[in-house]
């Protein structure tokens, strides 16, 4: 009588967890390479030994679909041999932990280790089902098994139980798949397989997905961003603080949100199109929303809470596959997202309090140009906007309600301007004038040599609070001959001037090879 009971038992369970189990076949593979078939650290090892890559990208299929590796070589000035890509289908934060301790347990050190992934996926501190479970323990292996219990995973039996059901479930689901599929279409029957059951189950399981979804309430993505940025009791902060204590810089770039979350229908001028950005971080962390780079309005004050040496500083190279899919995907009638090279970013203005910002615009081969106004601008409000240097001055005036999700209630440090230039216009020449009439406590890249001048400031002493490299150095000017160098340290640099109120003042980046990010001037009182 046992032995039938155990055999239905078995029976019963295993068609209980079919759907977590249907998902071996599509999660937990290092997408593209020899570990396509099982995720363990011996093959994973195997591939960093094999590479020394200078770049490696972790993450979750988003990295896959997000991240162009022929071009962010050439962003980087590498070659694409020089890249490897490591992301396993269906992981989330555990298994990104996991990763990045398995590449420098193998020795590798690469120059820049990207994180690619969704926002739910970046908060979620444990596996959630077998199939994650499994391959978490398989990524681990023995030498980092003392890892599993920080990640949601241990040493007891269920764990080591489930992991080879789970494992055995893969091999006979494949060995199925391989049977069925080289018959029909010999060579290339088990990829043909895959993909038609991939989309079949993946329909089947949308309301699974769905519920699962409604009863967390979208929590982990209705957050405001101050609390989505590394949540202390996460598991981001490890990532950071392993590639600061093995001097390999970590950057976190996060995918759209789910088209699930309530916030997208809300706000239709915000299209959930893909980010196919690589984002380079110096020093040492950085944490980038890929969406809202792709719009131009990341919000880099948020950086401040992942630096460890003072804010985090970055620049950004926008590298779009754009032969891969339409970019304007869900945007309005009448809309067209525009790339925008890595030089429209603006590295200095002239800009007094209450004054007008103007930035000069390379040549732009489209009929619409997109301008980022970086730290400049308080987009909640109406502010009015001229492309000087037309034939016919166009006035464009880029209102709040177009940008409801940054209504946060404070100064917003990014925002993308956009215009839509006649067809066939030459926009070669052409300025950007934005009257603005409010101080934000604005800030300011400063690349080595950039000059930002600021005029209106009264006699008195004013505080300067800037960061950048180890010793962020600034070059303060009143005037032709009065002039204070000022020097900071471990990646900060506060310092306190006495102007005399005469001229504008001129500050100056003066670091030889590091930017400088200036975040602002006020006045002592």
């Amino acid at each position: 009588m046992a032995a039938p009971a155990v055999v239905l038992g078995c029976g019963l369970y295993s068609i209980v967890t079919y759907r977590d189990d249907v998902e071996v076949a599509w999660r937990g593979r290092v997408e593209g390479t020899p570990c396509d078939d099982e995720l363990t650290a011996a093959c994973v090892d195997a591939q960093l030994r094999a590479s020394s890559p200078k770049v490696v990208i972790i993450g979750n299929s988003l990295a896959q679909s997000h991240i162009d590796q022929q071009l962010l070589a050439a962003g980087l000035g590498i070659t694409p041999d020089d890249v490897l890509m490591l992301n396993v289908g269906g992981s989330a934060a555990p298994h990104w932990v996991a990763m990045a301790h398995r590449v420098i347990a193998s020795g590798v050190r690469p120059d820049l280790m990207l994180v690619v992934g969704d926002l739910q996926s970046a908060l979620q501190t444990s596996p959630r089902t077998p199939v994650e479970r499994a391959d978490l323990i398989g990524l681990l292996g023995d030498d980092l098994a003392d890892l599993g219990p920080s990640l949601g995973v241990g040493e007891g039996w269920w764990d080591q139980v489930d992991g080879r059901r789970v494992r055995l479930r893969r091999a006979f689901v494949d060995a199925v798949r391989f049977l069925v599929g080289e018959p029909l279409a010999p060579g290339r029957g088990r990829a043909r397989v895959r993909d038609a059951a991939s989309r079949v189950f993946d329909d089947r399981d949308l309301a699974r997905v769905l519920t699962r979804e409604i009863r967390n309430g979208f929590a982990s993505e209705a957050l405001p961003p101050e609390q989505l940025v590394a949540p202390a009791d996460g598991l981001l902060p490890e990532l950071f603080a392993l590639g600061e204590r093995y001097g390999v810089r970590v950057v976190l770039v996060r995918g759209p949100l789910s088209p699930k979350n309530p916030t997208a229908e809300r706000d239709p001028v915000r299209p959930e199109i893909p980010g196919e950005v690589a984002a380079l971080a110096t020093p040492p962390s950085a944490y980038i929303d890929a969406g809202d780079v792709m719009l131009g309005r990341t919000s880099y004050a948020d950086l401040a809470h992942l630096g460890r040496r003072g804010a985090a500083l970055f620049t950004s190279a926008l590298l779009h596959r754009m032969e891969a899919k339409p970019l304007d995907a869900g945007l309005p009638p009448g809309w067209e997202h525009v790339v925008e090279p890595p030089s429209m970013v603006p590295r200095a203005s002239d800009r007094g309090p209450g004054g007008t910002v103007r930035w000069s615009l390379p040549q732009v081969g489209a009929t619409h140009l997109a301008m980022w106004a970086a730290g400049q601008l308080a987009p909640p409000e109406c502010l009015p906007v001229h492309l000087v240097g037309l034939r016919d001055p166009l006035p464009w005036m880029p209102c709040g309600d177009l940008f409801a999700d940054h209504r946060l209630g404070r100064c917003f440090d990014g925002a993308a301007l956009f215009a839509r230039l006649p067809s066939g216009t030459d926009a070669s020449g052409v300025t950007l004038e934005v009257d603005g009439d409010r101080s934000c406590g604005d800030f300011t890249w400063l690349y080595p040599g950039d000059v930002v001048r600021w005029s209106g400031l009264r006699a008195g002493r004013w505080r300067l609070a800037a960061s950048g490299d180890e010793r962020p150095s600034l070059v303060v000017r009143a005037g032709d001959e009065q002039q204070w160098p000022v020097v900071g340290g471990s990646g900060t640099l506060v310092a306190e001037v006495d102007l005399p109120g005469s001229g504008p003042v001129e500050i100056e980046n003066a670091s030889p090879d590091g930017l400088v990010v200036l975040w602002s001037v006020e006045e002592v009182r």
